[in-house]
């Protein structure tokens, strides 16, 4: 309901009971409004298995991209954060981000590779451009790992990439419940990432805002 079904945004919907997850008394609404994203990091992750010290290179540090940093510093990884904007990469920085690189400033994949020596043991791609899926066999080392979460469309020119796995990654609610926990035991921060909330009646205002870079926008909630 509300990717390949309409009712996502409708004031209340119907569903079944089995496919309910509890809330903690603690988890405000906010917070359980955001359980997905952390369910998909977990996901991501899951599915990479990154040794501890292992580099992991977020492109990306949006939401999606900066709770991929979070988990991903709770396997035990070192994490370098991409993104175009200081904002978003001060937030990487508090998240437990070793290096964040702008990619306005520095060109990213020759940073990654001078940060890791021989590459990133795993890449996460959660920028959603086409530009940054063709830059991460570069920047992954060989035998690495690559997920694309934020964008699929792109030309990999995989000839450096000797024996990297690349792979794509959706939703999955099967994480749902550990997601929850996490929140609720402040584990995981979403609470932070929230910069705007809209009422559902100023539901066009709050995806212009969505739209709009200048109001350096991470986490937007619609409330009822």
């Amino acid at each position: 309901m509300g990717i390949n079904k309409n009712g996502f945004f409708a004031e209340s919907i119907a569903i079944r009971p089995k496919y309910l997850v509890p809330v903690p008394e603690n988890v405000s609404d906010e917070e359980a409004g955001i359980v997905e994203p952390v369910a998909l990091a977990l996901h991501v992750l899951d599915n990479l298995k990154p040794n501890v010290g292992d580099w992991a290179t977020i492109l990306g540090q949006g939401p999606i991209g900066l709770l991929m940093t979070q988990v991903a510093k709770l396997k035990g990884c070192r994490v370098i954060a991409v993104d175009l904007e200081d904002y978003r990469l001060e937030l990487a920085k508090k998240y437990g981000a070793e290096f964040c690189i702008n990619a306005k400033r520095e060109e990213a994949v020759k940073r990654v590779r001078e940060i890791t020596k021989r590459g990133s043991d795993v890449v996460v791609e959660a920028a959603g451009t086409t530009r940054t899926v063709e830059q991460t066999p570069f920047m992954v080392r060989k035998a690495g790992k690559v997920v694309l979460v934020g964008e699929f469309k792109g030309r990999l020119n995989l000839e450096d990439a000797d024996e990297a796995l690349f792979f794509t990654s959706y939703i999955s609610p099967v994480e749902y419940p550990t997601a929850v926990e996490l929140i609720a035991k402040n584990i995981v921060d979403v609470k932070g990432l929230i910069t705007h909330r809209f009422r559902l009646a100023d539901f066009e205002k709050a995806l212009q805002t969505a739209d709009n870079p200048a109001e350096k926008s991470v986490k937007i909630v619609v409330t009822e």
